[in-house]
């Protein structure tokens, strides 16, 4: 199953209404790996809709992310699948105001 290239948690700094393209990459293999990507706020999580990120670049996903609200501060997390099996620990992006 795919695992997160980086370790550590990634700090993402962005203003409201500012995009940042967030960068998700895993080692995999087999290599064609679908991406799911979600908000975390509060306790409460939320997939966020294939339409805002560029899914099937083998082993890499970028979203774009924008905070309207301070609402939209918190953590995105993506993980992977592949064929072998879902990526058990996900890659984590703290977003915080900039």
């Amino acid at each position: 199953a795919p695992v997160c290239k980086s370790k550590e948690v990634t700090i993402i700094g962005a203003s409201l209404d500012e995009s940042v393209k967030i960068r998700c990459e895993v080692e995999a293999d087999p290599s064609e790996v679908d991406f799911v990507w979600e908000f975390n706020n509060s306790g409460e999580n939320f997939e966020l809709a294939p339409a805002k990120f560029d899914g099937n670049n083998g082993t890499m996903s970028e979203f774009i992310y924008t905070p309207m609200s301070e609402r939209d501060y918190g953590a995105l997390t993506c993980s992977g699948r592949n064929r072998i099996g879902k990526q058990k620990i996900p890659c984590v992006y703290q977003v915080i105001p900039a």
